[in-house]
């Protein structure tokens, strides 16, 4: 999150690991279940720090996710959480569920973010995603900071685990790992960075690069300077497993970040 509040720096250090199920979706919803879970789209969209309106709604371009079955994954950010506590929704009527709880940024407590999920979701074309967000001063203009980033993941039913980190970069390096998850046969991982450092010179992108072989999703990405006032940058990947093992992500980056990392079966 550059600044989270148009603060420059952080000095965190905090790391936990969760497990999560999810029960499964009702027969009718899903794939077969000899049908190997694969990443289906993504989206993202982000509202500065003081910038109108004052308060309001962020949504996502439209995508095309499968008309039902998909397990959906966001995860958001907010610079005062408590302003707008609730989770996003969408236009086809999926409530979305916290997974564990809001974390919040170690160096400006009231910044969190969070991870939540649909199973058995509904789709279809003109699909958007949205998140709230409130106002943070006196001024019409004083909007608050807020991102999201969605992920879809077809053939699957479940978050078989998940876990979260905060780190701060070792003196000298420029590779942050997340804390590890399970699997219990074939899945796909997703990934998640949120990154804290100050606001980049014009032109300039944050940098967050994917390796342990997962890829970038440009589409739930966004690491390019968005507004001198602040805001929440993030990355997103993937990486699809065939059996049961236990993974981690990692990202070459130069500042610090919280770390996401989701396995669906």
């Amino acid at each position: 999150m550059t600044s989270i509040l148009a603060l420059a720096s952080l000095l965190v250090l905090t790391s936990c690991s969760n497990k999560n199920e999810e029960p499964a979706p009702s027969s009718n919803q899903g794939n077969n279940s000899n049908t190997k879970p694969t990443i289906g789209i993504g989206a993202a969209q982000q509202h500065a720090y003081r910038v109108a309106p004052s308060n309001g709604i962020i949504t996502t371009d439209a995508v095309t996710t499968q008309a039902s079955g998909s397990v959906l994954l966001s995860v958001i950010a907010r610079g005062t959480w408590s302003l707008t506590p609730d989770a996003p929704t969408d236009n086809h009527n999926n409530a979305f569920i916290l997974v564990e709880s809001a974390h919040s940024y170690q160096e400006w407590p009231d910044s969190k973010s969070a991870l939540y999920v649909k199973t058995g979701a509904a789709g279809g074309t003109n699909h958007t995603f949205s998140v709230s967000f409130g106002k943070v001063g006196s001024e019409d203009t004083d909007g608050d900071e807020v991102s999201i980033s969605m992920v879809e993941v077809k053939g699957a039913t479940k978050i078989q685990m998940s876990s979260f980190a905060e780190k701060i970069l070792p003196g000298g390096s420029t590779m942050l790992t997340s804390e590890p998850v399970t699997t219990t046969g074939p899945a796909v991982l997703v990934a998640w960075w949120w990154g804290t450092a100050g606001i980049p010179p014009v032109g300039q992108n944050h940098t967050a690069i994917p390796g342990n072989g997962f890829t970038l999703i440009p589409e739930a990405t966004r690491t390019v300077r968005l507004n001198s006032n602040g805001y929440i940058q993030f990355a997103a990947a993937y990486k699809i497993v065939d059996g049961a093992g236990t993974y981690a992500a990692s990202w070459t980056t130069t500042e610090n970040a919280q770390l996401y990392l989701v396995a669906v079966e």
